[in-house]
C-alpha cells in the first residue's frame, strides 16, 4: 500500500465482529411553514385576543382554548422599557413597546415575535419610585426562607464534634474539596460559597472542625473540616502592574454602577456615580422613539 509516506507493507493477523458499516450524510432543510397554516395561527391568535378582555377572561380563555392544544402560558417579569427582547419569548422591540403603552388588564393584539403569535396580558405595571410590597417580596422572601432552612438544618445537627457523626445523623456522605482558592476562582462548586471559602481560609480554623454549621446561598448548609491551608507562588509577579490594573477595574466598575465588580455584594450607597445620578434631574424617554 502507497501513502504519502511512502511504501508499506501490512500482515492482517486476526479479525473480530466483522459487522457491516454504512455512511451516513446529513441534510439540512429549513421547514417553513405554509400560508395556511400561518393564517391558520394567526386566526386563532385573533380570536382568542378578541374573547379576552381581562386577565380573568384571558386565563379562563387560556384554559378552555390553548392549553389543551399543548400550549404554554409564559411569565415575563421585570421588563425594562429600554428592552429588545422579553425571555422565553424572542426579540421584538415593537412589542415591547407596545406593552408599555397599554394599561394594567389590557390585553394586546397578536404581535409576531420569531415564529410565534404572541398574545400578552398587563398584569402589573409599576410606577417610578420605590418598590411596592408585591415586588419587594419576590427579591425578599428566598433570603428568608432559606434562612428558616439553615436554621431548621443547624437546629436538625446540634452540637458537632466530628464530620463522620454530622454525616451518619444527616445521612450524607463526607466530600473532600480540593484546591480551594481565596479569590474564589476554582471548579468547585463550594468556592462560590464566600462565607465557607472565608472560614476556610481562617487561620484560627486550620486542623480542626469547624464548631458551627455555615449557612449557604441556596438553603444549605456546610461543616468544615480544615484539613490544611497553603499558599502558592505566582511566578514573575508585578505587583505594581497588579496594583494598576486593579485600580483600573475599580475604576471601570464605579463607571458602570457597580462599585466592587466580581461577586462581592457589599451594596453601591458609597458609589460616587450613583450620589451623581441621584442628584440628576434626567428622564430618559428614548424607548419612546427607538
Amino acid at each position: 500500500m502507497k501513502t504519502k509516506f511512502g511504501y508499506h507493507y501490512i500482515e492482517i493477523v486476526d479479525q473480530i465482529k466483522i459487522e457491516p458499516h454504512y455512511k451516513v450524510a446529513y441534510l439540512a432543510k429549513k421547514i417553513e411553514a405554509s400560508e395556511e397554516t400561518e393564517r391558520n395561527a394567526e386566526n386563532s391568535s385573533l380570536q382568542f385576543a378578541g374573547e379576552s378582555r381581562d386577565q380573568k377572561s384571558f386565563d379562563a380563555n387560556y384554559e378552555k382554548m390553548l392549553k389543551p392544544k399543548g400550549l404554554q402560558k409564559l411569565f415575563a417579569t421585570d421588563i425594562s422599557s429600554h428592552a429588545y427582547e422579553i425571555q422565553g419569548v424572542g426579540v421584538s422591540r415593537k412589542f415591547i413597546k407596545q406593552v408599555f403603552d397599554a394599561d394594567r388588564g389590557d390585553v394586546l393584539q397578536p404581535e409576531r415575535v420569531g415564529d410565534n403569535y404572541v398574545v400578552a396580558v398587563v398584569t402589573e405595571v409599576n410606577k417610578p419610585g420605590k418598590i411596592s410590597v408585591a415586588m419587594g417580596r419576590r427579591y425578599i422572601e428566598p433570603i428568608l426562607v432559606n434562612r428558616k432552612k439553615a436554621a431548621a438544618l443547624k437546629k436538625r445537627i446540634g452540637k458537632i464534634s466530628t464530620l463522620e457523626a454530622v454525616a451518619s445523623a444527616m445521612a450524607q456522605p463526607v466530600q473532600t474539596a480540593d484546591s480551594i482558592k481565596f479569590s474564589g476562582r476554582s471548579t468547585n462548586a463550594i468556592a462560590y460559597e464566600s462565607k465557607v471559602v472565608g472560614a476556610i481560609f481562617n487561620q484560627a480554623n486550620k486542623g480542626k472542625v469547624i464548631s458551627e454549621a455555615i449557612e449557604g446561598n441556596r438553603g444549605g448548609v456546610y461543616v468544615v473540616r480544615v484539613d490544611n491551608v497553603s499558599s502558592t507562588v505566582v511566578e514573575n509577579a508585578d505587583l505594581n502592574s497588579q496594583r494598576s490594573s486593579l485600580e483600573a477595574q475599580g475604576r471601570m466598575t464605579i463607571l458602570m454602577g457597580n462599585r466592587l465588580g466580581g461577586n462581592f455584594n457589599f451594596g453601591n450607597q458609597f458609589d460616587p456615580a450613583l450620589v451623581l445620578r441621584k442628584a440628576a434631574k434626567i428622564k430618559d424617554y428614548r424607548n419612546r422613539f427607538y
